[in-house]
């Protein structure tokens, strides 16, 4: 076949064209310089005849120019015209061949990508799936499957390596971790957790900011505190005491035992006992406290209440 295709020249005569080109060539030389404005003897009528006939010979001249080159080249367009469609053939058939053989390499192409998922179904890593890291050159001939194994180990190491790096940043890790499972960009991922970094640091500067001024507020809501009070030396020592009219509240907190004895002394006085709820906590948690109360729509008042700390006091004699 390759020789039916092979050009081969049967006969190949040269042309042999003889004329008086060269002495045209050599006349008109000569004449120009008498055409001259320095040399021209004729007037301008004769200028203008002159010009017409020059003119008339370089149209006749280039005329048989064209019709000889036609004659020349019409058995070389004739071979130019046969080579053209004879080409056109070849290449069409070759583009035939060309969908045969890219067929037959879609089709081991299609049957290593099995192998290649079978192969990744022994490294049971589950994380991120096949498609996520696979490297098309892995489809390529002259790509080994043992050099592709060891392609997937290094995969699977740097995965796993990038993810126990994002340990470092702990409430952040989960969310991380997410981030980078879906991207496989471990430099985004960090730039992302040292953003979150910086928000909650700026979130947690302004909580500890508002929380001081809440305390703030909270310490100047508070009464003045009286100095302490010796329980012995404050009980009447005659007669009744007298009253404003007014009813008090008291909250009366301390160990259980003295409790207990105070709720026992205020049953025996038909004292009213007010359900209640002792509560102890910093000024934050007291803040946070007050903030919930109102959310949940309960309000207070410290209005007619008196704090007493009941504890077991030896009195003198």
């Amino acid at each position: 076949m390759e020789n039916s295709l092979s050009l081969i020249v049967k006969e190949k005569t040269l042309g042999s064209l003889i004329t008086n080109a060269q002495d045209i060539k050599k006349f008109v030389a000569e004449k120009l310089e008498t055409y001259s404005v320095d040399n021209y003897v004729g007037d301008e009528k004769q200028a203008a005849k002159d010009k017409a006939e020059l003119n008339a010979a370089a149209k006749q001249l280039n005329d048989e120019r064209i019709k000889l080159e036609r004659e020349w080249l019409e058995p070389f367009n004739e071979f130019k015209d046969v080579v053209n469609e004879t080409t056109g053939m070849i290449k069409a058939a070759s583009a035939k061949l060309d969908a045969i053989v890219k067929a037959k390499e879609e089709r081991g192409k299609a049957e290593k990508k099995e192998v290649i998922a079978d192969l990744w179904r022994t490294k049971h890593f589950e994380l991120v799936s096949l498609d996520r890291i696979f490297n098309p050159k892995w489809l390529n001939k002259t790509y080994k499957l043992e050099t592709i194994n060891s392609d997937m180990d290094a995969v699977v190491s740097r995965i796993n390596g990038d993810l126990a790096s994002l340990d470092a940043f702990g409430a952040d890790t989960a969310q991380l971790k997410e981030l980078y499972l879906s991207t496989l960009d471990l430099q985004a991922t960090l730039n992302k957790g040292a953003e979150l970094k910086a928000n909650r640091e700026r979130l947690e500067a302004a909580k500890k900011q508002e929380a001081e001024k809440q305390t703030e507020a909270v310490s100047a809501e508070q009464p003045p505190v009286e100095a302490e009070e010796n329980e012995c030396a404050a009980a009447p020592k005659t007669g009744p005491a007298k009253t404003d009219g007014k009813i008090y509240t008291f909250h009366v907190y301390g160990d259980l035992k003295e409790v207990v004895n105070v709720g026992e002394i205020a049953e025996e006085m038909n004292l009213e006992i007010v359900p209640s709820i002792t509560m102890k906590g910093d000024a934050m948690q007291i803040t946070k406290f007050k903030q919930m109360l109102a959310e949940k729509g309960i309000g207070y008042s410290k209005q007619g209440l008196v704090n007493l700390l009941v504890s077991r006091m030896e009195c003198e004699e």
